[in-house]
């Protein structure tokens, strides 16, 4: 497959279509032969379809295979003390909420 991960794609996709056909499994051959089969069609079908995409690595330059300058993708995440400050305030909020209810709740009312 020339790369480790898109094998392991391929043997986890043979799996996958192995468990969802195996009902249609008569027995007439072994069925490891049955997997290697699959397998080998899920390689060749996976070979097809790379054949027309092309990879472009974010490291090397389109014209040399030397390493280039890395490409920085900024990342919009909350960073951890955003998290913890939107959790606590979470808390708060249904901390308020749930005593809010309560208090209705004794009293009788709907919340």
């Amino acid at each position: 497959m020339r790369s480790k991960e898109d094998a392991e794609d391929v043997v986890q996709e043979s799996f996958q279509l192995a468990f969802v056909h195996l009902q249609s499994f008569q027995g007439g051959s072994r069925f490891s032969t049955r997997l290697s089969r699959i397998a080998i069609n899920a390689s060749l079908m996976k070979l097809r379809r790379k054949k027309h995409s092309r990879d472009v690595s974010l490291d090397e330059s389109a014209e040399t295979a030397e390493l280039s300058f890395r490409h920085d993708i900024e990342d919009h995440s909350p960073n951890p003390e955003e998290l913890y400050a939107h959790k606590e305030l979470q808390r708060i909020l249904f901390g308020a909420l749930n005593e809010i209810s309560a208090r209705n709740a004794k009293s009788g009312q709907a919340a």
